[in-house]
């Protein structure tokens, strides 16, 4: 049994191999065997609408340059004269307008819960980092303290170290 043929198509606005052409063609291939013959029938093409290499028919180019610049002006043939009355038409049908509205809607509803979370996220965050911080700031406090308390007993050890002296002399020049 042969499998269908498989075309991908993919219509982009940036280029995505970088070498500026308008068309390109992949195609799968034996990665042990590059030599071997091999046809699935998958062929994927990727269509650079703003490229300018290769050679490619006039319609294609047309139509490329249509789908860069969708409005009345580039639908320069008649498939594509009847492809944008199609979008006119589209456009002012009440029914899509609506489907499109619910669309818009739910694509706004999606961000503010994103944004909500993300902002909640946030104030978490920012949360924690003040508490960080005034975490920090109580143990700097309680060392300034604890260094205060160790310099105020240094005083009195060297004032008492002083008043030993002043006995120890005075005891010394009693013997004598």
């Amino acid at each position: 049994m042969a499998l269908p043929n498989v075309w991908v198509i993919f219509i982009t606005t940036f280029d995505p191999f970088g070498a500026n052409r308008m068309v390109y063609t992949i195609r799968n291939h034996c990665v042990e065997l590059p030599e071997m013959d091999y046809d699935d029938g998958a062929v994927t093409l990727y269509l650079y609408v703003y490229g300018k290499e290769g050679r490619v028919s006039e319609k294609l180019r047309e139509l490329l340059m249509y789908f860069a610049n969708t409005n009345r002006e580039y639908a320069c043939n008649p498939e594509l004269a009847a492809l944008q009355s199609c979008i006119d038409d589209i456009k002012t049908d009440s029914r899509i307008k609506e489907a499109y509205m619910d669309l818009a809607e739910y694509i706004e509803f999606e961000c503010n819960e994103a944004t909500e979370e993300i902002q909640a996220e946030r104030d978490d965050a920012i949360a924690e980092r003040d508490d960080a911080i005034a975490e920090r700031n109580d143990a700097i406090a309680e060392r300034d303290e604890a260094t205060a308390k160790l310099d105020a007993a240094l005083c009195q050890i060297n004032e008492m170290k002083a008043e030993i002296k002043i006995l120890q002399e005075k005891l010394f020049s009693l013997k004598m």
